[in-house]
């Protein structure tokens, strides 16, 4: 076919050029893409005259010099590697759901799935596409660096197939090819002395930037956990008023994570392996109660990496309000004690993961405002809260008395900018009235 034959022509013109400086003296310089030096051609070539008092022979005498071509070839003498592009699949523009675009659509789902980009990312390459507009594709990631360092092994692979080498190789690569290559757990020993070069380099070149990269990547991994939260309780929230199976899921994963600010290893493996919902906790190598994040909008959102000037929200035992709530002092029980009886957190307390903003905007406060309103109405007035049993009013309000009064806490801290009109027919919406 069309594609044997142009291979066919670009093997006969490697194979004219490497006989050149076999026949002449002549150097010969080689234009190749990375997909043409592939393992597909060698580039090798019969040692002539021009050659002979530049090389040594590295390999033992006691190999069959007559049988063994390697004895009488010579390695390249050294190579320039470029920039490597269109590792993704190459669009720019949105052309209708053809297969290069739904090449690069699963492409960014696995980066995804990697925690390797955020969602953000993925809606600002389809958004460009959608525009027409170039942007960078994401390229600071370990896959791309996997595929990046696989192209180089293999591209200085070329150089590696003959007994007879040139004692100054050189090899040219730009900074940003040397700090895009790593080993990924290869057997440093066993790689190419040109690679181990690049990358003793780079070791030079990114040193001080190695940090960054592994905050970078913990700080996706959580980005992206509380984005599958944020859809997890939306799911959940959509079926209150019409699944009982999900408005029980709803209320008993507000339990557990109140029962489980912070949870080791161990256990929330435990829970996860039972296919309870909401449970992206965010690895806490750090063991911290408290930290830090910036909201960007109410769609699960957050970003972990900010600046100085940002706006930020506390996810804390403090902002949540739990650790002014433990003082409460009741008539016959402490409210500390009403928690420690119930099996919830009465504090924060470091551990293997701790919840990551969703859960605790979500899930966590809302909850907490609920158990400990309860407590304090109950003990105040001396009456007893009862749950809404109708599922279609399933969280519409929070109880009922038997009275017929509906009560809905709120767990805010600061002053609530609707003004009481707005709150009465907001009441009114949910009474259908």
């Amino acid at each position: 076919g069309k594609k044997d034959a142009e291979k066919t022509l670009v093997t006969e013109q490697i194979k004219v050029a490497l006989s050149l400086p076999s026949e002449k003296d002549t150097r010969v310089y080689m234009l190749s893409s990375y997909a043409t030096a592939s393992v597909e051609f060698n580039f090798q070539h019969d040692l002539g005259r021009f050659e002979t008092n530049w090389v040594k022979c590295i390999q033992p005498d006691f190999f069959n010099k007559k049988r063994d071509k390697r004895y009488q070839q010579v390695d390249l003498a050294g190579m320039y590697l470029g920039d490597i592009t269109n590792l993704l699949s190459n669009v720019h523009f949105y052309e209708g759901m053809n297969s290069a675009f739904l090449k690069y659509l699963v492409q960014l789902e696995y980066l995804q799935d990697a925690n390797e980009i955020s969602r953000s990312e993925i809606v600002k390459q389809l958004s460009a596409l959608a525009r027409g507009v170039r942007i960078k594709k994401p390229q600071d990631t370990p896959s791309f660096m996997m595929s990046n360092t696989r192209l180089i092994l293999q591209a200085l692979g070329r150089m590696n197939r003959a007994f007879n080498k040139i004692e100054q190789l050189q090899i040219i690569a730009s900074h940003r090819v040397i700090t895009r290559l790593h080993t990924f757990g290869l057997d440093f020993d066993s790689l190419s002395k040109e690679f181990q070069s690049l990358i003793e380099l780079k070791s030079h070149l990114v040193d001080a930037n190695a940090d960054d990269y592994e905050n970078r990547k913990i700080a996706l991994k959580n980005e992206n956990f509380s984005f599958y939260s944020y859809k997890n309780v939306g799911w959940l929230v959509n079926g209150l008023q019409r699944d009982r199976d999900l408005a029980d899921q709803y209320q008993n994963i507000r339990k557990f994570i109140l029962s489980n600010p912070t949870i080791s290893n161990e256990r929330l493996r435990q829970y996860q392996n039972l296919n309870l919902t909401c449970l992206q906790y965010l690895p806490n190598n750090h063991q911290i109660k408290e930290y830090q994040v910036k909201k960007v909008n109410d769609y699960g959102k957050y970003e972990f990496i900010t600046k100085s000037n940002d706006a930020l929200m506390d996810v804390s035992a403090n902002a949540s309000g739990l650790t002014s709530m433990m003082k409460y002092q009741g008539k016959r029980q402490t409210m500390y004690d009403a928690f420690k009886d119930q099996g919830f957190a009465t504090t924060w307390i470091p551990d293997d993961n701790i919840m990551n903003p969703v859960q605790y905007e979500s899930l966590y406060k809302g909850v907490l405002g609920e158990v400990v309103g309860k407590f304090i109405i109950e003990d105040v007035f001396d009456t007893t809260l009862l749950p809404i049993e109708q599922l279609k009013n399933n969280e519409l309000f929070d109880f009922k008395t038997n009275r017929k009064v509906l009560i809905d806490f709120k767990n805010w801290h600061s002053v609530h900018p609707m003004s009481l009109e707005q709150e009465r027919q907001h009441v009114n919406e949910k009474l259908n009235i």
